[in-house]
């Protein structure tokens, strides 16, 4: 199924192509006897997690130490909550980061939940909160 750009959608792409490779491992259709259209590529993918599009955030939500260890000591039930929460007004990401580092040299698995809680309570505030007014 084509979308609205006039691609394919991943689902069906997928299905197309394991259908054409069960096909051919049969023999009961060869190569020649299937016509398939040019193949659709997205080009100029937007990635939503890089400095350009999260500017001054992505090293935070998106890599680095401590995003490994908001999730190795799983802070919050889910893996989205922290990416949710802003930055407290006045704080910029690579001081942010930083200062993590400079707390916490040591390896992310040695890193405690309760250290792990107390810097991201004090750096970044409740998920929602920039939508409130």
């Amino acid at each position: 199924m084509r979308n609205q750009l006039g691609t394919f959608d991943w689902p069906f792409f997928a299905v197309a192509k394991l259908i054409r490779l069960d096909q051919l491992s049969c023999d009961a259709v060869t190569p020649q006897d299937i016509v398939w259209e040019k193949e659709d590529k997205v080009k100029d993918k937007i990635q939503t997690c890089d400095q350009y599009n999260a500017p001054g955030r992505y090293m935070i939500y998106c890599q680095g130490k401590l995003l490994q260890a908001v999730m190795a000591t799983q802070l919050h039930k889910d893996s989205k909550t922290f990416v949710d929460r802003p930055l407290k007004e006045g704080r910029e990401g690579a001081k942010v980061l930083a200062e993590f580092e400079k707390l916490f040299p040591q390896n992310v698995s040695d890193i405690k939940v309760e250290d792990v809680r107390a810097f991201v309570d004090t750096n970044f505030d409740q998920e929602g909160h920039e939508l409130k007014e």
